[in-house]
């Protein structure tokens, strides 16, 4: 298949409880992936998603409400 990367976010449990919470992973407005996150309050994890991309051109990564774009312009 496509390109593998990865797609790193940091994240904090900014509440007064354990919570877990389920990150979403979209690609080009598909969801991709899903990893459940369980953090003791106040602390927070580095997420690493790896993913493979088929699309040449300008591909939309968003992970819960944080998006970014990336143009892939194929294998070597």
């Amino acid at each position: 298949s496509g390109a593998g990367l990865e797609v790193s976010v940091n994240v904090t449990n900014n509440g007064k409880k354990e919570g877990t919470h389920t990150l979403v992973l979209w690609i080009n407005d598909a969801i991709d992936q899903t990893q459940n996150v369980t953090l003791a309050a106040g602390a927070s994890r580095h997420v690493i998603f790896t993913i493979n991309i088929d699309k040449i051109g300008i591909n939309k990564i968003t992970v819960n409400q944080l998006s970014g774009n990336f143009n892939w312009l194929g294998p070597n």
